[in-house]
């Protein structure tokens, strides 16, 4: 121009080197309107080589990292991205290019995405990080541990983004496998529970209710009866000679005989509440809520017929 000029430029040297110079002249004027030209030249050659170097280092790292990692533009977009960005995805580079990060990532996972590119915009945070999904090319869903900063403008304005993105699909995977190992433990521990409790709750030679459960369940159905203002009755039923059965037949035969009669008296119990246990020996006690006592005499009687 007619000002001056700056200009990188190189030379050969003597023996054959290549020299890099930065130059540098201004334009004078002089009174007669003759143009003149000032300045000098330096000898910039280790600078330009140091810079190289750091580029290929820069290159290197950004190509060969075990993460992926990528420029994303302010609007969404891939800017540029390392080759184990790409593996990760399943898109070449150029494929990216033509692409926002949003047209790859799972829908549920897109607003809280976004949420966090705005706040960095706005400068109320410098970095965030978050698991997500991504499509690939093939539509397999990965899951990937997502880093993200910003990068500013010598004026203070964002620039672009960097993200850091660490493939964590195996890891998924096997946190999936352990959740349904543990939901699948904790089924079989509330049925073992529940088999447990029952147990304790079942006479062992009768299979119907013990004194145990008896007790619990007469005390609820009291309470309930005295609240309510409702009859609640109890029939309670002793086998006659049955110590001369024992003793004549034995014990075989008598523990058959009590199943029996217990399954009888399971028969003759037909209502929800309504509850046969064995309070001892050759003893058993039905538990009848909201029954008067001409309706327990009535039970009584179809008992007795039944033995």
């Amino acid at each position: 121009t007619r000002t001056g000029l700056r200009e990188q430029f190189r030379v050969l040297g003597k023996e054959g080197r290549i020299i890099w110079i930065f130059g540098y002249a201004r334009v004078l004027q002089d009174a007669d309107g003759t143009l003149r030209m000032i300045g000098l030249n330096m000898e910039v050659t280790e600078w330009v080589e140091a810079l190289a170097s750091a580029e290929l280092r820069f290159t290197a790292t950004f190509e060969q990292a075990a993460v992926g990692i990528a420029h994303i533009g302010t609007d969404g977009r891939w800017l540029n991205v390392n080759r184990r960005c790409c593996e990760i995805v399943g898109y070449t580079k150029e494929e990216l290019q033509e692409l926002t990060f949003a047209d790859i990532t799972h829908p549920e996972d897109l607003g809280a995405d976004w949420t966090q590119v705005r706040a960095l915009l706005a400068k109320e945070r410098s970095t965030y990080s978050m698991e997500k999904r991504y499509f690939t090319k093939g539509q397999r869903l990965v899951w990937v541990n997502l880093t993200v900063s910003m990068v500013l403008t010598s004026e203070g304005e964002p620039d672009y983004f960097i993200s850091v993105i660490e493939d964590i699909t195996a890891r998924k995977q096997l946190e999936a496998e352990r959740d349904e190992l543990i939901e699948v433990l904790e089924e079989r521990v509330r049925d073992r529970t529940a088999a447990l409790e029952k147990l304790s709750m079942t006479d062992a030679l009768t299979g119907i209710a013990n004194r145990r459960r008896l007790d619990g369940q007469l005390r609820v159905e009291w309470d309930r009866a005295v609240r309510a203002h409702m009859p609640i009755s109890l029939v309670l039923i002793d086998v006659d000679y049955f110590k001369g059965l024992n003793d004549a037949v034995g014990h075989g035969v008598a523990d058959r005989v009590l199943v029996s009669i217990a399954a009888e008296l399971m028969k003759t119990i037909r209502r929800p509440a309504d509850l046969a246990a064995r309070y001892g020996g050759d003893e058993f006690v039905l538990v009848l809520p909201d029954t008067d006592g001409a309706g327990a005499v009535n039970v009584a009687n179809q008992v007795q017929k039944a033995i």
